[in-house]
């Protein structure tokens, strides 16, 4: 299951969406500019 995160500023303008992924070893940014992050990428 993937859960899809998108950051808004004031006026409703989409900055980035994110894609978090429970599996994965690297994080990457596809075409369409929506990045694509494994849950373990977020950690120290």
């Amino acid at each position: 299951m993937s859960v899809i995160y998108k950051q808004r500023i004031v006026d409703n303008l989409l900055v980035f969406m994110m894609v978090l992924t429970g599996t994965g070893a690297y994080a990457y940014r596809r075409k369409d500019g929506v990045y694509v992050v494994p849950i373990g990428c977020l950690r120290n």
